[in-house]
């Protein structure tokens, strides 16, 4: 079977294969088929594309149609004829398709292949589509202009992305040409960003961190984009490491911001040697992570209400030695780190964070807790190992969201029988203490999993241990448990992990 196009091109069906032949010599096979064009006159604006290229990622279309061969032969020769009837419109075939031929004629002499060749690549690159523009680069069609050329093309192209105005496709497009021999993309990269961030577009910026265009902005350029730029200024004065942009806030050692928008949002000062706390934060209204661990921070201004926004907040290994009243006003803080510090008492207003799920109060100097603790309804986590506690706090025991609670390290001699109360708890650990014995109502802890025992002074069971349901890991190494302790054989051939 065999179709002539013009004097020129011709194709053929070959083991059921269409085969574009060019001057008499085989060259491109053709590989799927997206689209019959019809013969009669035909505009790519009726179905709402510009070229074919496109129409696979509009239409959803699949890979290719499943036709039989002869049908599909003549779909491709109608489309080849009308390419050539439209003066070798490349936008009416798949480009690896339209330039490769067109390119061919070019070497064969065809005068309007010539003619058009210039414009077509221009025309196409300066549609703006992506998949395009990365074709005619990487296939090296573009070495055929000169710089002048080359220029206009890249202005038309700019001036398109304009008209479509959609900043993540004109950034894509930039971005892609900054590794080629385009020395106006970068600059022009640079001021749609910064345009882009100063009007506070939060998924505009989480594109530009999610494919790292970000990285185009050197640090002022970036600062002059924000909100709180002389804000940080000033802090970067106070800390002796320079801040970082990141991603995502981070509560490790690394110090930066991080941001949405054009907003600073998360702020980390760890390590930075601070020995009162920055009052230029207060400025940073939308504030909603902050970490300054690791310093020598003594107080906590009672300015600390400002900062009603904070989720998370970090001020662990510190000297810190009382927290404020005005504690009470951080209404949508959810994670609290006070571990390490020096702390003796907790305010009474403490109990109004109903927000907080995670509270870490490990390694200070706490002997008892206010009894308005026991309003954190949604607490989940508390952590109160290493501290000065004679007596189990039993303010404790009525937080019933409580999953974790972990007492190690203090000087409990007993735990009372309402820690039966606390039915969502999965994890104890009261190791390192001087109990003696523990509560018949330690059975009533129907969630619980891992219960730690480690260096107690206990020297039997209640027999309630084993109506714990879910328990699978039960620490009671010590030198005080002996083999006569039946209870633990019994929770052992359940196989729970017993460590003894």
């Amino acid at each position: 079977m065999e179709f002539q196009v013009n004097n020129l091109i011709t194709l053929k069906l070959e083991n059921n294969k269409t085969v574009i032949y060019i001057d008499e010599k085989p060259f491109i096979l053709c590989k799927c088929l997206y689209i019959d064009i019809p013969t009669e006159k035909f505009n790519l604006d009726s179905i709402g594309i510009s070229s074919v290229d496109e129409l696979r990622k509009k239409h959803d279309l699949p890979f290719k149609y499943h036709l039989k061969p002869e049908t599909e032969f003549w779909a491709h020769a109608s489309n080849l004829q009308v390419f050539v009837e439209n003066d070798y419109d490349t936008a009416l075939l798949h480009s690896n398709i339209a330039f490769p031929i067109l390119y061919r004629l070019t070497e064969t002499g065809d005068r309007k292949a010539r003619k058009v060749y210039k414009e077509e690549v221009g025309k196409r690159f300066s549609s703006g589509y992506l998949p395009v523009i990365k074709f005619l680069c990487e296939e090296s069609y573009l070495s055929d202009l000169n710089n002048e050329e080359k220029g206009i093309i890249y202005d038309n192209l700019v001036l398109s992305l304009s008209k479509i105005k959609n900043k993540e496709q004109t950034i894509s497009v930039l971005g892609f040409l900054c590794d080629f021999d385009f020395p106006k993309a970068v600059n022009d990269m640079k001021i749609i960003i910064q345009k882009e961030l100063k009007k506070g577009n939060e998924i505009f910026s989480k594109f530009l961190f999610k494919y790292d265009y970000i990285r185009y902005l050197d640090r002022y350029e970036l600062l002059k984009c924000l909100e709180s730029k002389d804000v940080l200024i000033k802090i970067q004065h106070n800390v002796r490491d320079e801040l970082e942009l990141h991603e995502e806030f981070e509560s490790g050692v690394n110090p930066g911001f991080s941001i949405k928008g054009n907003r600073v949002t998360g702020l980390n000062l760890c390590g930075g040697l601070l020995k009162t706390f920055p009052k230029e934060i207060f400025e940073l209204k939308s504030l909603t992570n902050l970490n300054l661990s690791q310093n020598q921070l003594i107080s906590l201004p009672e300015d600390l209400k400002y900062l009603g926004l904070l989720k998370n907040l970090f001020l662990d290994f510190n000297n810190i030695r009382t927290l404020p009243d005005s504690v009470e006003n951080l209404k949508n803080l959810r994670r609290l780190n006070l571990a390490s510090n020096k702390i003796k008492n907790l305010p009474d207003t403490m109990g109004e964070l109903k927000s907080l799920i995670s509270l870490n109060l490990s390694y200070n100097r706490l002997g008892k807790l206010p009894q308005t603790i026991e309003g954190l309804e949604n607490l989940e986590e508390l952590y109160l190992d290493g501290n000065r506690f004679l007596i189990f706090p039993k303010a404790v025991t009525k937080l019933k969201s409580l999953k974790k609670l972990t007492l190690g390290d203090n000087r409990l001699t007993a735990i009372p029988e309402c820690i039966g109360n606390l039915k969502s708890l999965t994890e104890l650990n009261l190791s390192i203490n001087q109990l003696e014995s523990l509560p018949k109502s330690i059975g009533g802890l129907k969630s619980l999993k891992i219960l730690n025992l480690f260096q107690h002074r206990i020297k039997s069971f209640p027999k309630s241990l084993i109506d714990l349901p879910c328990l699978e890991v039960l620490n009671v190494r010590s030198g005080k448990v002996t083999s006569h302790f039946k209870i633990l054989d019994k929770l052992k051939g359940r196989k729970i992990r017993v460590y003894k």
